[in-house]
């Protein structure tokens, strides 16, 4: 029976997992390959993911795709209101090595942000409510060329990340020292994976239906592995460039 691949009919049941990482860490990476934050943090999730499907003969020779909410908001823009898009990324889960992953990640969602924010979407109901227009068919045509070439594949999971205090929180007086985020399932998405930043530590929460994903502790497991993985990477990538 083929592994899902996380997806499928959404269950009335729910379990949690959590990994924590040095933000710090992240950063250096991040800075070294000058990429972002959230690149590296897809490159880890998506790693954790590959190991996870390879240990199930199951990892897909295709890459998986994640779904990214990202902020359309342009800069000095202070109106009210969420300005936030669902984004479908290349995970790089079909890559074995983890820089090479990283890099790639980061080409693609930059791409897709920037396509994002040019609202370069085929209108194809406002193309049809034209249609009886001179002329109409042969647009329709182009538009549909157009989205045929950008259709994304329908993602996989969910990966978000949402920056919360560099300082300390407190309720009655204690002091928060871990923060486990929890999301929601989409309908046909057994697994989501929510990251904030809290206090120069990354805290991934991962909420899963158990009978599309049955360990989410073993892929939250493996998050501070993949980054000790990408940091080795990392250092042969440097000394390779300092060389050449």
């Amino acid at each position: 029976m083929p592994y899902p691949l996380f997806n499928g009919f959404v269950g009335p049941h729910r379990g949690v997992a959590w990994s924590t990482i040095s933000l710090d860490d992240v950063k250096r990476i991040k800075s070294a390959l000058w990429v972002t934050v959230n690149d590296v943090i897809l490159s880890l999730t998506a790693d954790a993911i590959r190991g996870y499907l390879e240990k199930r003969d199951a990892l897909p020779a295709e890459s998986m795709v994640a779904s990214v909410p990202v902020s359309m908001r342009e800069k000095g823009d202070t109106s009210v209101g969420n300005q936030v898009s669902d984004m479908p990324v290349y995970w790089g889960t079909d890559l074995e090595d983890p820089v090479e992953r990283v890099l790639a990640i980061h080409r693609d969602a930059t791409a897709a942000k920037q396509q994002a924010k040019r609202g370069e979407k085929a209108d194809l109901v406002g193309v049809l409510s034209e249609a009886l227009l001179p002329g109409a068919l042969s647009l329709l045509m182009r538009e549909i060329e157009k989205a045929a070439d950008r259709a994304p594949l329908p993602p996989n999971v969910v990966v978000s990340n949402v920056p919360m205090t560099p300082f300390p929180l407190y309720v009655a007086g204690a002091k928060i020292t871990k923060s486990v985020p929890i999301s929601l399932l989409a309908p046909t998405q057994g697994l989501n994976i929510t990251v904030i930043s809290y206090c120069g530590e990354l805290h991934f929460g991962l909420v899963h239906d158990p009978d599309l994903v049955e360990d989410a502790w073993e892929l939250a497991e493996r998050i501070p592995k993949s980054l000790q993985e990408l940091q080795r990477g990392v250092d042969r990538w440097s000394r390779a460039d300092v060389q050449v």
